[in-house]
């Protein structure tokens, strides 16, 4: 299974201290570990290598302006993913304004084209996960859909299927790493966020 970077958990607060008290090299440490996950996904949220430039240095410079409040934070990987999403949002945001502006002035000669590449890559990304959860095993993919679609909780998947609270609990994180595995491979991991959480 493909593993995204990962901060070593014994110097995560330290990394976060540091960097909240102006460290740039500790800085410089977060930006590594991440960039390389980040920089395939806003490629192809834009197709345009400039853009995904400018949206990964925003995304960082976010970090840096907002440094006092890292110590807080419990988990790093939601919190840099989540500013990102962010940032590819408002890009897409912005995007759509001039869309719609252009699509005004065209009005008369042809029809606005509604679907934008940002949907197809989230149309993409849906249908990545339902790839994965159609190749889960019968058993990990009737307890995923128990708790992802119909919303029930371990304990009442275990009663329900006579099985272990654990046992639903393992098959649940399971069926996320296969999910997580498909989209990082894809270079859609924050649709994993978006999707999941943080998990």
């Amino acid at each position: 299974m493909l593993a995204l970077p990962e901060i070593h958990p014994y110097n995560f607060k330290e990394l976060l201290w540091e960097i909240a008290e102006g460290n740039e090299n500790s800085f410089a440490v977060l930006y590594r570990h991440y960039a390389r996950t980040l920089l395939p996904f806003f490629r192809k949220f834009t197709r345009d290598e400039s853009s995904a430039s400018d949206m990964l240095q925003n995304t960082f410079l976010s970090i840096w302006l907002d440094r006092a409040k890292l110590p807080d934070i419990d988990n790093l990987d939601a919190f840099v993913y989540k500013v990102a999403a962010n940032r590819a949002y408002t890009w897409m945001a912005k995007l759509r304004s001039v869309e719609r502006l252009d699509a005004i002035a065209a009005s008369r000669a042809a029809p606005a084209q509604d679907i934008t590449y940002q949907d197809v890559l989230f149309r993409e990304a849906q249908k990545l996960v339902q790839e994965a959860v159609d190749e889960m095993p019968a058993k990990r993919k009737q307890i995923f859909q128990l708790y992802k679609e119909k919303g029930l909780k371990y304990n009442e998947i275990a009663m329900q299927l006579n099985i272990s609270a654990s046992t639903a609990r393992n098959a649940v994180a399971a069926a996320l790493d296969s999910i997580r595995a498909k989209l990082v491979e894809s270079g859609l991991y924050i649709f994993f966020i978006l999707f999941f959480g943080s998990r």
